[in-house]
């Protein structure tokens, strides 16, 4: 197994499959012990679907999560609040999106520019 940096197109590979994918699957394709995926997956703070959680209730929202939620949203990204609440991008973007909270245009593009970023290595 790899106990090497992580590539740009590992994180891509686990960004894109995490959610659907089951961990060992995952250890497989990126040469990588089960440990280090997970270890990976919660640091760039991403979550299984609903379906991986079949038969199992999901976390609830506590009312002072949502105001904090509805506090930060407008100025800080989506990743900075998941590490502050210990969510998921997912729970996240999914919950302001039900609440009916909104990013300005400006902080859209900035966040877009660095998920490419992210994604995409410059040549």
């Amino acid at each position: 197994m790899a106990d090497t940096d992580w590539t740009l197109d590992d994180l891509a590979l686990l960004r894109m499959r995490f959610g659907s994918w089951p961990n060992a699957k995952l250890s497989l394709y990126l040469d990588r012990d089960i440990a280090e995926v997970q270890a990976k997956a919660e640091e760039l703070m991403l979550a299984k679907n609903k379906a991986v959680f079949a038969g199992r209730s999901m976390p609830r929202w506590a009312p002072a999560e949502l105001d904090i939620l509805r506090d930060l949203y407008h100025e800080k990204t989506n990743e900075e609040i998941a590490r502050i609440l210990k969510r998921s991008l997912k729970s996240v973007s999914s919950k302001a999106s039900k609440l009916g909270l909104k990013k300005e245009r400006e902080q859209l593009s900035t966040m877009g520019r660095n998920n490419r970023a992210l994604r995409r290595p410059r040549t």
